[in-house]
């Protein structure tokens, strides 16, 4: 004998569609990351910050990204770089001899 499936309730259905919209929403915002760093990648903007980077070897990247923002209109923009932080040095594998 098969069991029946038990009917979902609308708050289950409403559960349910939320998780998948979370799921979309995050498909679509990978989706629209990749096709953002290729667009990146086929322009002359990587070039170009490189040449500023050179013209003006005492500005920060961090400065020159927000004069960029600044000159497209992009207000409130903050920026901030972590300290870089060494990496730990792995303890060797210990070799035991037979």
């Amino acid at each position: 004998m098969v069991a029946k499936r038990a009917k979902k309730s609308p708050a289950d259905i409403k559960a349910e569609l939320d998780k998948t919209l979370l799921k979309a929403g995050a498909l679509r915002q990978r989706l629209y990351a990749t096709e953002l760093d290729e667009l990146i990648k086929t322009q002359d903007i990587v070039s170009k910050f490189k040449q500023i980077k050179y013209d003006l070897e005492v500005v920060d990247d961090l400065t020159i990204l927000a004069a960029i923002a600044r000159a497209v209109g992009i207000k409130r923009l903050v920026l901030t770089q972590a300290e870089v932080k060494p990496r730990t040095k792995k303890a060797p594998k210990s070799v035991v001899k037979k």
